[in-house]
């Protein structure tokens, strides 16, 4: 199961469809990564690098160690894109 970890030990679910300019997919709440599969069988077989999540304490995505409310669910998805900024093929 691909997971990224947070700095504050969150554990992010995640899929990676495709390979080429990536797309992030983040849904407002509280759905897993699989409510974006029709959208992604589409673009990634037009070539693009899909990666859906589970937001925290959602899904297959741990539950933030402090509790969660809407400002620290933003950082850690924040962290959660942070390592895929540098797959952009173009700025934005």
């Amino acid at each position: 199961m691909p997971e990224l970890t947070t700095q504050d030990g969150t554990k992010f679910y995640y899929e990676d469809w495709g390979t080429a300019q990536p797309i992030v997919f983040s849904d407002a709440w509280p759905l897993s990564a699989d409510a974006w599969d029709d959208q992604m069988i589409f673009l990634a077989s037009r070539g693009y690098h899909c990666f859906p999540h589970d937001g925290p304490g959602h899904g297959r995505s741990s539950q933030p160690r402090n509790e969660t409310n809407t400002y620290r669910a933003r950082q850690a998805i924040h962290a959660f894109l942070k390592p895929f900024t540098s797959l952009r093929k173009e700025p934005l």
